[in-house]
């Protein structure tokens, strides 16, 4: 058994996952998430799962019973239905950096895999340019490929050229894990990675509420006189800077880049994919509308403007790719626009090497695109699709695997805390450890495994009351066919490029150049693509 490498790629870009507290985890999991949302434009989505994709669980007690029979192995050959009698080698696809211990590691975690379901595992590491490249190759190539990861933005693709298997029958015949670990969030969660009920994945358990935040230096807040309590929305903003760019006017108050802005940092609605027709507020109602002709939208774009007139937005924001982690460093940004978490804190006080305040200023949210942006699927030319899925739903339980896959072994690569928190054994670090992985954020159950030093030892169990306590989209579920659009989406994508940045910014007077704006995007058809999208989540609602 090995694990297997695309390329020597450098390990600093993949160390760190949402458990990592080394300085750059929060902004690669923030690359990745704005890479995934580029990629959304440019691929065609349908519709959610319906009914058919989701029955009758039988009740917990029949989940808990199933599973402590999956834990005892069963009886005779047989896992949750499934033959094991013979063993089977499944191929799993990771996105990573090889590691110079990961075939010690990878021995470890298949001596568990062959006692409990008579497996072996292998796996295929791609880095994240390769992946969307090379993973695609493979599929249709018929390599020996079981479990893949599914990006969303990826899925339509995926379905239309017969690359994966819909797992709806799986999920319910054999999902007896995955369905114990969707049970505290709520099962509807489950069922968010389907297009025309066809189940491309199975969501990764994660928390994800939506909440937008702006993290802000706590030793300048401080500074001025602030505390975090006294900032309740992006309102209360203007009397924050004001002082604190007295204090600092060689600095820029709100940190924005190109591709980076407000519409996919502060977030009110429900983009329905591509912001191309959106709910508003959080999803509340099942009316697609125009974002951009939208009073919020004209509230915030002109509340930038009048920042950027003041001096607190950088005059080359629209055009500036510099991250806010290296402005914040350097002494250039105070605060900067980020998705936030009971982690974010942490993980963006390690991301800017200092310590940052992150405030809420909108409320939580749970949508289909939100949620379910990576989901693990089948490869359609497994080998074994069962047997695949067996050892997919095993991942979803088992936090010992997901340490090994993250973490590698304890006691060489990690030690346990008196707190309970991982971190790197005595004399060993980030730069002198055989063995880094850490990408919890793309395992199927991360919170079964164990916490990074640097973030709160109740990290989980607040990740999922948070996500519990979100405002869901009355959309959650749906994704729509665009197939038909493409003409109407590209022109729209082409607009949006030229006037998004701009106007996010405060660069432009929203005055003048938002009549424009809106005018281009109805000749380019954005009222088409709105009408067509209502009528789908009509029939994807009435069918509920």
């Amino acid at each position: 058994m090995h694990w297997r490498d695309s390329e020597a790629e450098s390990r600093m870009a993949w160390r760190q996952s949402i458990c990592g507290s080394e300085k750059g985890a929060y902004n690669m999991k923030k690359r990745v998430i704005s890479w995934l949302l580029t990629g959304i434009l440019a691929v065609s989505m349908l519709t959610g799962c319906g009914d058919s994709a989701k029955q009758d669980n039988g009740g917990s007690a029949e989940t808990e019973a199933a599973a402590e029979t999956q834990a005892e192995g069963e009886s005779g050959n047989m896992v949750n239905g499934i033959d094991i009698s013979e063993p089977y080698e499944a191929t799993m696809v990771l996105i990573g950096s090889q590691q110079a211990d990961q075939q010690i590691v990878l021995d470890k975690i298949n001596e568990i895999l062959m006692r409990d379901i008579n497996t072996k595992m292998d796996i295929v590491m791609l880095s994240m340019g390769d992946f969307t490249t090379q993973l695609p190759l493979m599929l249709q190539g018929g390599d020996k490929v079981d479990l893949v990861p599914v990006i969303n933005s990826f899925a339509g693709t995926f379905i239309n050229n017969k690359m994966v298997l819909d797992l709806s029958g799986y999920v319910e015949q054999y999902g007896v894990n995955m369905k114990e670990a969707f049970a505290d969030m709520g099962e509807e969660l489950l069922y968010t990675g389907c297009i025309n009920d066809f189940m491309f994945g199975i969501p990764v358990v994660k928390g994800a509420s939506g909440v937008s935040t702006i993290c802000m230096r706590a030793d300048w807040l401080e500074e001025a006189g602030f505390t975090r309590e006294d900032i309740k929305g992006v309102e209360d903003m203007d009397q924050v800077y004001e002082k604190v760019y007295a204090n600092h006017p060689e600095a820029i108050m709100m940190w924005m880049t190109k591709g980076n802005t407000a519409d996919s940092r502060y977030e009110v609605t429900d983009p329905l994919t591509d912001y191309n027709g959106v709910l508003l507020n959080y999803g509340e109602k099942p009316e697609v509308v125009n974002y951009f002709a939208s009073d919020e939208y004209k509230e915030l774009v002109t509340r930038h403007y009048e920042w950027a007139q003041k001096g607190w937005i950088s005059k080359d924001a629209a055009t500036t790719t510099d991250t806010a982690s290296s402005a914040i460093q350097a002494g250039r940004a105070f605060s900067y626009y980020t998705p936030g978490g009971p982690d974010a804190e942490a993980a963006n006080s390690a991301g800017s090497g200092t310590k940052m305040i992150c405030v809420p200023v909108t409320e939580g949210q749970l949508t289909t695109t939100g949620y379910c942006w990576n989901s693990w699927g089948i490869a359609q030319a497994s080998e074994n699709p069962e047997r695949a899925f067996l050892l997919l739903d095993y991942l979803y339980n088992s936090g010992e695997v997901t340490d090994l896959i993250n973490f590698g072994i304890e006691g060489t690569h990690y030690v346990v805390g008196e707190d309970g928190l991982y971190h790197y054994p005595d004399g060993v670090d980030l730069t002198s450890s055989s063995y880094t992985f850490n990408q919890g954020w793309e395992l199927p159950n991360q919170f079964r495994g164990g916490i990074w030093e640097g973030n709160d030892p109740d990290l989980w169990a607040k990740n999922i009351e948070a996500t519990k306590s979100a405002r869901h989209s009355c959309a959650l579920g749906f994704a729509y066919d665009s197939s038909a659009l493409s003409t109407e989406i590209a022109a729209l994508t082409n607009i949006k490029s030229q006037y998004i940045d701009s106007l996010n910014t405060g660069a432009v007077d929203p005055s003048i150049e938002l009549p424009k704006f809106l005018e281009e995007l109805d000749n380019a058809g954005m009222q088409k693509v709105i009408e067509e999208k209502q009528a789908q989540l009509d029939a994807w609602y009435a069918s509920k």
